[in-house]
């Protein structure tokens, strides 16, 4: 229905696609509440360093699912196995060690280094710069080649 409106295609996709965001950003806060409630300390946070790191986390992972999203317009398929590999579920390290390879080549991996070093030992943004980099050529590289093979 919305279609046959006057709303331009990118207007309605980036729209329809900021729901997520803003559910994602609140779901994370409601976490860190409840968190708090049973006992989780955010008294050594380093702030600066987990805005800098959500927010090149992102980027980065917005590349991906537009990456992921042309993937599957051209084949009809899905991707879902790449985030397997960054460590939310398990550690990288009881993977064999090709496989911790492949994990290093995913901006999960460095998003949750980074963001665990910030949130639970208020890690400075010079101790961060690794994951920093790392997220920043993802934004930077992945971003355009992404939008550029979405389109």
């Amino acid at each position: 229905m919305v279609l046959v409106t006057p709303t331009s295609p990118v207007a309605f996709v980036l729209f329809s696609s900021l729901y997520p965001f803003v559910r994602a950003a609140l779901d994370a806060l409601l976490y860190l509440l409840a968190g708090t409630m049973f006992g989780l300390s955010l008294g050594r946070v380093n702030l600066l360093a987990v805005l800098l790191l959500f927010l090149l986390s992102v980027a980065a992972f917005s590349s991906i699912g537009i990456l992921s999203a042309s993937f599957t317009l051209v084949f009809k398929r899905g991707d879902p196995f790449l985030w397997l590999l960054g460590g939310v579920f398990y550690p990288l390290e009881v993977l064999p060690r090709f496989l911790q390879h492949a994990g290093q080549l995913l901006p999960i991996t460095h998003a949750l280094v980074g963001m665990r070093a910030a949130l639970l030992r208020n890690a400075s943004i010079l101790e961060l710069l690794p994951q920093i980099g790392v997220l920043g050529v993802f934004a930077m590289v992945g971003l355009p080649l992404s939008l550029l093979a979405f389109h």
